[in-house]
């Protein structure tokens, strides 16, 4: 026999705060929960209780671009590429692919200003010394990814010997010298489909579990 039940979060805060559930089996009923970033046991939950959990799985790579061409783009730009999310999850790297290393770099994440180029600064890096192949580093703040939510990955250089990996792809870019990025994309900047460089965002997707107590049996459903 198999029981079917409709459960309502009503709210939770956060670092193991308490909320309220209303769970419908054949009437809804209100429990009280706590909110847990570790997976918990019978004697977390407790008797008739429930626990929203918290956590993060395996990480998801969004990768744009391509390692068709490569060249260097020289210095004095900042340029940005669209990355579309396919999960959501909480971000832990921005990576750029680059065929030879020289200098340093810097990136940033930005939200979207309607497909067409960023918008307002989310994250960025420090100044960091490039290296071949795959640079993925951790920027400042790690801000949510939202599953299909348009996102920038901005980039600057501060050698003209740099060599990118890139594909003929919309880009958008305007004047700047190397330093810290500008917290809103300049009005003034320029669209165009001359090159998409190999770039990625890294990020933990968080996975979210209800569990209960069922006559001593812990057992867990995942909201949709």
């Amino acid at each position: 026999m198999s029981t079917r039940a409709r459960i309502r979060l009503v709210k939770a805060a956060a670092g193991g705060g308490v909320g309220s559930a209303d769970v419908d089996f054949g009437g809804y009923k209100t429990y009280g929960f706590k909110r847990m970033s570790t997976v918990p046991v019978a004697a977390d939950i407790g008797t008739d209780g429930l626990v929203l959990y918290e956590g993060t799985g395996s990480p998801t790579t969004d990768t744009i671009g391509g390692t068709t061409s490569h060249a260097k783009p020289g210095t004095g730009l900042v340029q940005g590429f669209m990355v579309t999310a396919s999960a959501s999850g909480t971000l832990k790297t921005l990576g750029v692919n680059l065929f030879a290393a020289a200098g340093n770099i810097r990136l940033a994440l930005y939200s979207d200003n309607a497909a067409t180029k960023p918008n307002a600064l989310l994250c960025e890096t420090v100044s960091t010394a490039a290296v071949n192949g795959w640079n993925d580093i951790v920027p400042s703040t790690l801000p949510s990814i939202v599953s299909g939510t348009n996102y920038w990955i901005g980039v600057q250089l501060d050698n003209a010997n740099l060599d990118v990996y890139y594909l003929a792809a919309a880009r958008s870019w305007y004047a700047k010298a190397y330093a810290a990025f500008d917290a809103t994309w300049s009005a003034g900047s320029t669209q165009d489909g001359a090159a998409k460089w190999s770039t990625r965002i890294i990020y933990a997707l968080t996975t979210r579990r209800l569990y209960l107590n069922i006559n001593g049996t812990v057992a867990y459903l995942t909201p949709t």
